[in-house]
C-alpha cells in the first residue's frame, strides 16, 4: 500500500524531518514528532472552533452560519477549502481575514457529496460553514446568501444560481485565474463559461484579478465591457506563518546537523492539474540529471498523484503528503532551493511568493513566475525554461560558496514581507466592507 506520507522515501528524510520537528518542539519548551505537531495544531483549532457537526447537530452547524452571514459578507469557495492548505484556500483566508477586521464574513466551503454540515469560527470575525455538492448543500447556501448583505464569488457558474436574488446586495469577483481556460479542462463548453463570467462581470461592483495577463486577457474577451471596476490583487502571504527568511548557506547547515547529505529542492503543489504536469516533468528530467538532490514534493500524496495517471516518481523524488504549517516551515528550513516548472494554467501561484519570503532560492517558468516577473531583480529568482540545468548551476554554485545568494534572498524575502502580506495587498480597500450606506466599492 502506497504510503500517505513520505511516500517513495528511500533515503530516510522521514526519519530526519521528524527529529527536526520534535527539535523544533523543544525548543518551545515540549517534546513533540511530526504526527503530533499536526495532531496538536488541529486539535488546538476545533477547540478554538467550536466545532459543530454530525448527526442532530448538523441543523445548528447550519444555523450558525446563517447567524454568522446576517448583515455580513459571504465568500462563496469553489470547492472544498475547510482546511484551507491549498492556494486558492489560503487567499481565500486571506481575503477574508481582512474584511473580517471591518465586517462579519463567512466563508462557504464546498465538501464532496454527502459530508455534514460543519462549522468554525477561525477568530475576529471570519467563520467557514461546509456543507456538500447536492440540492441539500445548494439549500443552504441560498440561506446564508439571502442572510448577507455582500457576496465575494470565485466561480460565475456558481454565481448564476443565485444571481436573481442578488436585489441591492454588494458583489465581488475575485478571479482566481483566467476562469473561461482553467473550467475548459473539465470539458465544459466555452460559450457556457463565457456567458456566466459575462454576467458575474457585469454585476460586480468590483473585479479582482490575479495577474496583469489576466485581467487584459478578460478584456479581449468580451471587448464591450468597460472593466473600469477592474483590478490587480496579488497572491499573498500570511506573515504569521513566513516567519524568519531562512537563506540558503544556514538551510544547508541545518539540514547537515540533522544527518541530510544531499540539497533539499522544494516543489510546493496541492493534487491538482498542472502541479500534476510539473512533478511530472520532475521525475522525468529534472529529477535523473540532478541525482544528488533530493526533490520534495511538499504537499501532495502519492497515491492520489498515481491514482490520477502520474508517471512513476524517480528514485529521489519524495511525496510529504498533507503536512501542518509547522511541518512546511520545518521543510523550507532544510531546503535551499525552490522550483516551479509549471506550463500551463493562469492566475498565479501563490508558492512562489510564499517561497520568496521564506528566503529560497527560485527557479521557475515563465508560467510558473506568472505574476512575479518583477522578482527576478534578484539573482536568487531565476526564469527559465531549461529549469534542470540552472538548477544544476546553481547546486554548483551553492557547493562552492554556500553564502553565494544568501544577500539577494534576504532582500528579496524582507521586500515580499513587508509588501506581500494580505494586509498591505488589501490595503487599497480598507473602508470598503462595512455598512452599505457608509461604504463603496469604488
Amino acid at each position: 500500500m502506497t504510503e500517505l506520507r513520505f511516500g517513495n522515501d528511500r533515503g530516510g528524510l522521514e526519519k530526519v524531518f521528524v527529529q527536526k520537528c520534535a527539535d523544533a518542539c523543544g525548543r518551545r519548551g515540549g517534546l513533540c514528532n511530526a504526527w503530533n505537531l499536526l495532531v496538536r495544531k488541529i486539535a488546538k483549532t476545533w477547540e478554538r472552533g467550536r466545532v459543530l457537526f454530525g448527526g442532530g447537530r448538523e441543523r445548528m452547524a447550519v444555523r450558525r452560519g446563517v447567524e454568522w452571514a446576517r448583515g455580513g459578507w459571504v465568500h462563496v469557495a469553489p470547492c472544498d477549502v475547510w482546511r484551507f492548505d491549498t492556494g486558492g484556500g489560503k487567499r481565500i483566508l486571506g481575503v477574508a481575514g481582512e474584511v473580517g477586521k471591518e465586517a462579519r464574513i463567512l466563508i462557504l466551503s464546498w465538501g464532496e457529496a454527502g459530508d455534514r454540515p460543519a462549522f468554525r469560527e477561525l477568530g475576529g470575525e471570519v467563520a467557514v460553514l461546509r456543507v456538500s455538492k447536492g440540492a441539500d448543500g445548494e439549500r443552504m447556501t441560498g440561506q446564508v446568501l439571502e442572510a448577507a448583505r455582500g457576496w465575494i464569488f470565485v466561480n460565475p457558474l456558481q454565481y448564476g444560481r443565485w444571481a436573481g436574488m442578488r436585489g441591492s446586495r454588494r458583489v465581488v469577483y475575485d478571479a482566481h485565474d483566467e476562469f473561461v481556460v482553467s473550467y475548459a479542462r473539465f470539458g465544459m463548453g466555452k460559450e457556457q463559461l463565457m456567458t456566466a463570467e459575462k454576467r458575474l462581470l457585469g454585476d460586480a461592483d468590483r473585479v479582482w484579478f490575479c495577474t496583469e495577463a489576466d485581467r487584459a486577457a478578460t478584456q479581449r474577451r468580451y471587448p464591450n465591457l468597460e472593466g473600469n471596476k477592474w483590478a490587480i490583487l496579488p497572491n499573498g502571504i500570511h506573515a504569521a506563518e513566513a516567519g524568519e527568511a531562512v537563506v540558503p548557506s544556514k538551510a544547508r547547515a541545518n539540514r547537515t546537523k540533522a544527518g541530510w547529505k544531499q540539497p533539499v529542492v522544494l516543489f510546493a503543489g496541492a493534487n491538482y492539474g498542472p502541479n500534476y504536469e510539473a512533478v511530472d516533468e520532475i521525475s522525468r528530467t529534472w529529477a535523473p540529471t540532478q541525482p544528488e538532490a533530493t526533490f520534495v514534493i511538499l504537499g501532495m500524496r502519492l497515491d492520489r498523484y498515481l491514482r490520477d495517471g502520474g508517471l512513476a516518481p524517480a528514485p529521489n523524488v519524495v511525496f510529504t503528503g498533507l503536512v501542518s504549517e509547522e511541518e512546511k516551515r520545518v521543510l523550507y528550513d532544510l531546503s535551499e532551493v525552490a522550483i516551479v516548472p509549471l506550463r500551463t494554467g493562469s492566475g498565479s501561484s501563490l508558492k512562489v511568493p510564499e517561497a520568496i519570503a521564506r528566503g529560497k532560492v527560485v527557479i521557475g517558468t515563465r508560467v510558473g513566475l506568472r505574476g512575479f516577473g518583477e522578482w527576478t531583480k534578484w539573482e536568487s529568482v531565476i526564469e527559465t525554461e531549461e529549469g534542470p540545468e540552472v538548477l544544476g548551476e546553481v547546486l554548483g554554485r551553492l557547493e562552492a560558496e554556500a553564502v553565494a545568494y544568501d544577500a539577494a534572498c534576504r532582500e528579496a524575502a524582507a521586500e515580499m514581507q513587508r509588501r506581500y502580506t494580505w494586509g498591505a495587498l488589501m490595503e487599497r480597500w480598507r473602508g470598503t466592507w462595512g455598512a452599505p450606506q457608509a461604504h463603496t466599492l469604488e
